[in-house]
């Protein structure tokens, strides 16, 4: 976003540099109320949670809640 060049040394982290772009460019163009990403952004979440259950991240713990209860 800010026209800077980097230097990808690990390549499972170049999707996430793409994607942060692509949510802030989406936020400052089309104000959404609401914008989910669903992915496997990394391993270490599966490493961290195994294979039975995702990662969740969020700001609002009315989403979250809404969520969690559609996932039983």
């Amino acid at each position: 976003m800010k026209g800077l060049t980097v230097n990808i040394g690990n390549t499972d982290a170049e999707g996430r540099l793409v994607l942060a772009d692509t949510m802030t460019w989406v936020q400052r163009n089309y104000k959404p109320h609401t914008l989910l990403e669903t992915s496997t952004l990394t391993g270490a979440c599966m490493v961290a949670l195994g294979s039975d259950c995702a990662g969740l991240f969020t700001n609002d713990d009315g989403l979250a809640e809404s969520f969690l209860k559609a996932s039983e």
